[in-house]
């Protein structure tokens, strides 16, 4: 990879295989200019590998400027030990408050700041640490939000509490999942539903983030009253674009966790949420998801699987492989999962290569369901819509 600033080659890097890597290049100050400032990274293809491929995480500047506030703030990062005083000009109002952003979980406002006028406008002083993370805004530039409302949620932090099951839903699913949970609770589980907007509050400082999900998981496995839990099951559709950059309109309701695999890249990975104990990669609790974008989708389903079971499952072992026909392996996987299961089984393929018509194929997927298969896997791309 090559990196160049305002047309300018500052660094170059090169690695192997899938790895984090950080490109660090001395910068030197005559390459900045006042306003737009232009970072462009190259991949000249002088490799022999048929594929290169970078995502970029995060580009970071970090340069020697005079402490001037632009436009009423200013953020900087002093290098120096000791304590030291700290004079920012350029402010157009006498108003400056200063805050210390060293730690995120305990921003400081740091005070007295003297005000001083200067012939532009004022300058503040102040007395803070040398190798501190400051914040300074003139009164005209802070924010407001635009409301703050109060939302209870449970606290899941308790070691008095423990379930068999577990139901992982948006807060708007989780009425949907009540007839499962009740299904469950007959069948001697203890069972329990968490709204995973409540995750994200205790798990991970009130951020969208797959960790939350993994983070409450373990710790009810290591913490709630013995047995830990067994079964976890996901409510609610995920998305790799979470951002609907693609413009589907799918939004994430239960998020999957994206896991590297050397073979196919980044794969999502609902087995991950539930490796809670070491650092191997094989489950220790039983982990399923209903695919949904809505509350009635989730409904149906529910209904669906209460009926299946209350009605007694069939008689005969049934299995239905797909395979989709881009590549041999995909029927060649199916082939050696198939040959793990037991004689007993009767076995249905539907391997798209066999078809000439792709409504044919869906036709005896849909058919070999309702015959009654209960065991359905899928081999094969997918597609962001669908």
């Amino acid at each position: 990879v090559r990196v160049r600033f305002n047309g300018n080659v500052v660094g170059e890097g090169r690695w192997q295989d899938f790895q984090h890597f950080t490109l660090e290049a001395p910068l030197s100050p005559d390459l900045l200019i006042d306003g737009f400032n232009r970072v462009e990274v190259e991949l000249p293809g002088e490799i022999e590998a048929p594929i290169d491929v970078v995502y970029l995480d995060a580009i970071d500047v970090t340069y020697t400027r005079r402490i001037e506030a632009f436009e009423d703030e200013l953020r900087f990062t002093p290098e120096a030990d000791g304590r030291l005083r700290f004079e920012i000009g350029g402010f157009t109002s006498s108003e400056v408050r200063v805050f210390d952003l060293s730690s995120s979980s305990e921003v400081s406002e740091i005070v007295p700041v003297e005000i001083a006028t200067e012939p532009d406008g004022f300058r503040a002083t102040f007395v803070g640490g040398g190798r501190g993370d400051y914040y300074a805004v003139g009164a005209g530039k802070i924010r407001t939000p635009e409301k703050i409302t109060i939302r209870r949620i449970e606290n899941l932090r308790r070691p008095n509490l423990g379930a068999d099951y577990l139901v992982i839903a948006p807060r708007d699913f989780l009425e949907a999942a009540r007839p499962l949970l009740t299904h469950r609770r007959r069948q001697g589980l203890r069972v329990k539903g968490v709204a995973v907007e409540d995750l994200y509050d205790l798990f991970s400082e009130g951020q969208f983030d797959p960790g939350a999900i993994r983070a409450f998981l373990q710790y009810a496995y290591e913490n709630w009253r013995s047995p830990a839990p067994e079964y976890v099951l996901l409510l609610g559709d995920a998305t790799l674009d979470y951002r609907d950059n693609y413009g589907t309109g799918k939004e994430t309701r239960v998020p999957a966790h994206l896991t590297f695999s050397d073979l196919s890249g980044l794969i999502p990975d609902d087995n991950w949420y539930v490796s809670v104990d070491g650092d191997d990669f094989l489950p220790d609790m039983k982990v399923g998801r209903i695919s949904g974008g809505d509350a009635e989708t989730i409904a149906t389903v529910v209904r669906k699987i209460i009926r299946y079971e209350s009605e007694g499952a069939p008689t005969r072992a049934h299995a239905l492989f797909a395979a989709d026909n881009n590549e041999p392996v995909f029927e060649e996987d199916s082939e050696v999962l198939i040959g793990m299961l037991p004689p007993s089984y009767e076995v249905s393929r539907v391997y798209l290569s066999d078809y000439s018509d792709i409504d044919a194929a869906t036709d005896d997927v849909l058919s070999a369901i309702d015959a009654g298969a209960f065991l359905t896997i899928y081999t094969g791309h997918g597609n962001i819509t669908r």
